[in-house]
């Protein structure tokens, strides 16, 4: 076996995991009606970039989303002063 794949070997075992098994054997499987290797090429890319934009978009919803909570923690925390509109923002951009 060559050097680079021995590397590879080594590097995947580095963060080997059942869960990662089961997902790369489940990417098999879906790959077995697609023989021809533009065709395997083109379904791997897809999906690549479909998991992709889900990834950019779960990550962008959990920033919203945080910031929510961390203006109910605010607000929820006592009485606010609805004279400094800004104490909110800061609170949150700080806290």
């Amino acid at each position: 076996m060559p050097a680079t794949s021995q590397a590879i070997d080594a590097f995947y075992l580095t963060y080997d995991n059942t869960l990662l098994v089961d997902v790369e054997n489940n990417v098999r499987t879906q790959l077995t009606p697609y023989t021809v290797a533009q065709d395997r090429e083109r379904f791997l890319i897809r999906s690549y970039a479909t998991l992709s934009i889900v990834a950019s978009f779960e990550y962008l919803w959990l920033h919203i989303f945080r910031s929510q909570f961390r203006a109910l923690h605010y607000v929820n925390g006592g009485p606010v002063d609805v004279e400094s509109p800004c104490a909110l923002g800061r609170s949150i951009c700080t806290g």
